[in-house]
């Protein structure tokens, strides 16, 4: 009986790998965006919050300013 090489029908260890870091950097490509929204959203909240604490601060003791 002779035996023959057949294709294998699953993807390699090594195409899975390339397969999965593709899926990965687009996923990546399209968050991008959304996480520098999302930065520059996080800080105009924090000097918001700076600034109204500030305010606050003087307001409710203005001598130790």
């Amino acid at each position: 009986m002779r035996k023959f090489w057949r294709r294998r029908r699953e993807p390699t260890e090594g195409e899975q790998a390339r397969q999965q870091a593709e899926v990965e950097l687009e996923r990546t490509r399209a968050e991008t965006p959304l996480y520098v929204a999302l930065g520059a959203e996080v800080r105009e909240i924090r000097e918001r919050n700076h600034l109204t604490e500030l305010f606050l601060s003087l307001h409710n003791n203005p001598r130790s300013h």
